[in-house]
């Protein structure tokens, strides 16, 4: 089984909740994107053309990152005998998680409605300013603006001493650019 380190890399959003294992991987969904979740973040890419034979199976992988060759792209996974288990020669697993822990319906949690509003940003500079604002998980960024082309102030629940401004980056894309995407992908 081959598994492309662009789908790989989701297992970093996937949950670390012991009490919600059905989060804990990487789905393969039959409509040919991999998709991660810890239930309040959710992140989706395409599979790669050697990862057909991974569709409706959800991956828990030991490491979101590539190890092993370096500019190589994917890793191949051989059957752990007697396991339900995956391995590479690079030291890596991928866990399939069995029936009893079905990935949840995804699907459901798009929005219907194209968006009214949207904005680019650059995620470096927003983790910059979180750094630099000390936030701590589950403290959570407060981002007003007035208007999509116009500075954002940026602060959090539990720093009252300090904030940042982020600048809109500049872009090309349309102003629903990303429901496209998500419909175009989800809708194969």
């Amino acid at each position: 089984m081959n598994i492309y380190k662009t789908t790989q890399r989701l297992q970093a959003i996937a949950s670390k909740d012991k009490t919600r294992p059905n989060l804990s991987g990487v789905h393969y969904d039959k409509c040919g994107l991999a998709v991660a979740t810890d239930g309040c973040a959710l992140a989706a890419t395409k599979v790669g053309e050697l990862e057909k034979d991974t569709l409706g199976l959800t991956l828990k992988f030991s490491s979101p990152e590539q190890k092993g060759i370096k500019g190589s792209d994917s890793a191949n996974f051989g059957s752990v005998a007697g396991t339900s288990s995956y391995a590479t020669c690079y030291g890596q697993t991928a866990e399939l998680l069995d029936k009893d822990h079905n990935f949840p319906n995804w699907k459901l949690v798009i929005p219907e409605d194209c968006p009214k509003y949207s904005i680019v940003i650059d995620p470096y500079k927003l983790m910059a300013i979180a750094k630099a604002l000390d936030v701590t998980a589950g403290n959570g960024l407060k981002i007003e603006f007035s208007d999509p082309e116009k500075i954002m102030i940026v602060t959090t629940a539990k720093n009252t001493d300090g904030f940042g401004l982020l600048c809109p980056m500049r872009t090309d894309l349309d102003d629903d650019h990303g429901y496209k995407l998500v419909s175009e992908l989800v809708n194969k």
